[in-house]
C-alpha cells in the first residue's frame, strides 16, 4: 500500500510510504513556501517511478500552523482525492509531538497549546508553561521538526492499521485563531 503524506503547517514535509517503509522523505523546517509542495510531491513520485494513480492513501496535517501552508496542503490533497478517489487520513500538529501537553511555537507573539486535551492559541505572555509542557521552540529547532516528522509517519501508520480514514467533506483546517488578515481587518474597523 502506497501512502503519500504532506505537511505544510510548519515548514514543508513530504513523506512517501510503501507499506511501513519510507521510500521518500523531504523535510525542511525553514521552508515556508507551500508553493513548492506540488513540486516536492512530483519529485517523490518520479524518483520512485510512480504516478499519483499508484498512491492508495493521502494523508495531511490539518493544523494548527501556517494558515497558507495548511490551506494549500488541504486544497491539494482534496483535489487529488476528488480526482483519484483515494482514501484520506488527517492528523494534527500536536499529535506529531506525541501524547500529553504540548506547546507549539506560533508565527508571532503567540503559541498553540494542548493542555489536558484542550487546544488553544494564546499570547506568549499569557502562557504559564508547566514542567509537563514541551518547549515552545520545538518546531523551530531542527531536531524537534525531525522528531515531528518521524511521529507523522507513526501517526499515519497507526491510522492505516486502525482504518481511521476521513471523508472528503470532513477534510477541514484546524484553526485555533483568526488569520492575521482577519485580525488586522478587525483592528481597522
Amino acid at each position: 500500500m502506497l501512502t503519500l503524506g504532506v505537511c505544510a503547517a510548519f515548514g514543508l514535509h513530504v513523506l512517501l510510504l510503501d507499506n511501513d517503509k519510507t521510500i521518500f522523505e523531504y523535510n525542511n523546517s525553514t521552508e515556508l513556501k507551500s508553493d513548492n509542495l506540488l513540486q516536492t510531491i512530483d519529485e517523490a513520485l518520479k524518483q520512485n517511478g510512480l504516478d499519483i494513480s499508484d498512491v492508495d492513501v493521502l494523508a495531511t496535517n490539518i493544523g494548527p500552523g501556517s494558515f497558507t501552508g495548511i490551506r494549500v496542503a488541504i486544497s491539494l490533497v482534496k483535489g487529488m482525492a476528488i480526482e483519484t478517489n483515494k482514501k484520506l487520513i488527517t492528523f494534527n500538529s500536536f499529535d506529531c509531538f506525541g501524547a500529553g501537553n504540548v506547546v507549539l511555537s506560533g508565527f508571532g507573539k503567540f503559541v498553540y497549546t494542548r493542555v489536558n486535551g484542550k487546544m488553544a492559541c494564546e499570547n506568549v505572555s499569557d502562557v504559564k508553561v508547566a514542567d509537563a509542557v514541551t518547549d515552545a521552540k520545538a518546531l523551530s529547532d531542527e531536531f524537534g521538526y525531525k522528531q515531528a516528522s518521524f511521529n507523522m509517519k507513526n501517526i499515519v501508520l497507526e491510522k492505516l492499521k486502525n482504518n481511521e480514514f476521513c471523508q472528503i467533506e470532513e477534510l477541514m483546517p484546524l484553526y485555533l485563531r483568526a488569520s492575521q488578515a482577519e485580525i488586522d481587518r478587525e483592528k481597522n474597523k
